[in-house]
């Protein structure tokens, strides 16, 4: 099996090698975010991963982003993976709370947004 991973750069410099050995994820986000008054912005990039056989989540790269900023991402193949920076457990507490608290705010708004189609 070929060893594919990404190398992630931040204005030319390499910031992470993401990658796992085995059957697995790795995916890299960028994310804008704006508050509801628009007034203010953050902007991330992440690369994380889910490693199956361990039922782990990993994180290489949680990383603030600037104007200007500019990342490269480069598929890369049998070269050596960074270690992530940190691993959890996927039946994690502080994940699930988040994970249902997400859950929450999306059943409410939904709930909001489709009073008009629900029957009692």
């Amino acid at each position: 099996m070929k060893k594919i991973g990404l190398k992630i750069y931040l204005n030319d410099k390499l910031i992470s090698i993401s990658g796992i050995d085995t059957a697995g994820t790795v995916s890299q986000i960028l994310t804008l975010r704006n508050d509801s008054e628009g007034n203010e912005q953050t902007t991330k990039l992440h690369s994380g991963g889910y490693l199956k056989e361990k039922n782990e989540h990993y994180k290489w790269v949680d990383q603030e982003l600037t104007e200007n900023d500019r990342v490269t991402i480069e598929v890369v193949e049998d070269v050596t993976f960074d270690d992530p920076l940190e691993i959890k457990p996927h039946d994690n507490p502080e994940l699930n709370a988040f994970v249902l608290k997400s859950k929450l705010k999306s059943y409410y708004r939904l709930k909001e947004e489709l009073k008009d189609h629900l029957k009692d």
